[in-house]
């Protein structure tokens, strides 16, 4: 739900309707994201995995977000980088390391979406997260996990043993 395409929804609703709804989704987004400015995030927290879904998984492209964690793995921002088409997104490993340092970041968690349902990740998923988990190690930065969320659902790449 609040991944909808505003362009579509103030096509189909209209203009005050759509911004209702968006205040609405933004509002939400807010109230679920704040569980987790105070408590450490745990990998498979059932809390995030609820955030991340109700957040993206209505999403009709691909987004990139990243959650940048302090020592105690609280939430310092959470960010979507980068956006592509129904079925890929690019981004650099150097982004995402470059806005750590410039959080003081500790630890990440990655998060993509998958619009077509399907939760297993490709290989470019796993290179991309072995490679910043690599690089993330020589700078002191975590990467915890890489989370695809995909058919109401979130898929860990360390659960699934693709992230040492």
């Amino acid at each position: 739900m609040l991944g909808l395409d505003t362009t579509r929804l103030k096509r189909a609703a209209g203009d005050s309707i759509a911004a209702l709804i968006e205040g609405h989704c933004a509002l939400l987004a807010h109230s679920l994201r704040d569980r987790f400015l105070e408590v450490p995030l745990t990998m498979s927290g059932e809390d995030l995995e609820r955030y991340l879904v109700a957040t993206m998984a209505d999403c009709p492209t691909e987004r990139l977000r990243v959650l940048y964690l302090d020592r105690g793995n609280r939430l310092i921002s959470d960010e979507m980088i980068a956006e592509g088409s129904a079925g890929r997104v690019a981004i650099s490993t150097r982004t995402v390391i470059n806005r750590a340092l410039e959080l003081e970041a500790s630890a990440l968690i990655f998060v993509h979406n998958h619009p077509g349902g399907n939760a297993r990740p490709s290989a470019e998923d796993v290179i991309f997260t072995r490679k910043l988990g690599e690089v993330g190690k020589h700078l002191g930065i975590i990467v915890h996990d890489h989370l695809i969320v995909a058919g109401g659902r979130c898929t860990s790449l360390r659960a699934r043993g693709d992230l040492e």
